[in-house]
């Protein structure tokens, strides 16, 4: 597989795998245990990407007969820490895929808080008591939350700035980074992405596998086109969020 900065030419020379192939080659790279940062700015399909690998992380699994716990974790019960221990001991199962939506709370400052969740999640293994975990954080980036990306299993970039890089180069060789700039500068309107695993790098172009789209206020409608996201049907993006949480 070819790193990120070997891309030559215009954009279709970017890679533009199925959604489901890409998904498999991840999660045969990293640890039973992980965590997926997914960051950039509004509107660039931080949320989809996350909610679309965890759907397929639970199927996987469930394919095999585990039982999966798979829930989003909204900002507000992340200022108890000791609720959202509680609650993730309850509900634990076999396999248990916990997506933390807004992770802004970090940028406030508040390090006592930083350092409960940062616990908590070090802890993730034995408050669930399995091995299979898979930690997703959504979020902007800022120099707050580099060290949950530093240890990241997975980092997935949305969106980039050149004022960023100084920052990101310690998540991605700058090869990578001013490739992913130039791509992300020149096309603005598709979902180009860079991501890293394991010791891969890669730069995406996902609107090949049209991804749902920011939409206007009259135009409800996406294009569904050829994205395996089976037995998922979207109508419109804000929908989303209700026909993910149909699902668990």
């Amino acid at each position: 597989m070819s790193d990120a900065h070997d891309f030559r030419g215009p954009v279709q020379d970017l890679e533009g795998p199925k959604l489901n192939e890409l998904f498999s080659e991840i999660l045969e790279y990293i640890p039973s245990t992980s965590t997926v940062s997914v960051i950039g700015r509004m509107r660039t399909g931080k949320s989809t990407f996350s909610k679309l690998f965890a759907l397929f992380i639970r199927r996987y699994y469930e394919s095999q007969g585990d039982d999966v716990y798979l829930d989003i974790i909204s900002p507000d019960v992340l200022l108890d820490i000791e609720l959202l221990e509680d609650m993730i001991r309850s509900a634990s199962s076999d396999v248990n895929i916990l997506i933390f939506d807004d992770l802004s709370f970090l940028v406030s400052g508040r390090s006592k808080a930083v350092n409960n969740f940062l616990n908590l999640i070090t802890r993730i293994a034995h408050i669930t008591n399995s091995d299979f975990n898979y930690i997703f954080f959504i979020g902007h980036y800022s120099k707050s939350i580099s060290p949950f990306l530093r240890a990241s299993n997975v980092v997935v970039l949305t969106s980039i700035t050149h004022p960023e890089i100084g920052g990101l180069k310690e998540l991605f060789t700058l090869g990578s980074l001013y490739d992913y700039l130039y791509y992300y500068t020149l096309y603005p309107k598709r979902y180009i992405y860079l991501i890293r695993y394991h010791t891969i790098e890669r730069i995406i172009d996902f609107t090949q596998e049209q991804l749902p789209k920011p939409r206007k206020k009259r135009d409800k409608k996406i294009i569904e086109g050829g994205l395996d996201i089976s037995p998922l049907t979207y109508t419109s993006y804000v929908d989303i969020e209700t026909s993910y949480r149909n699902q668990l």
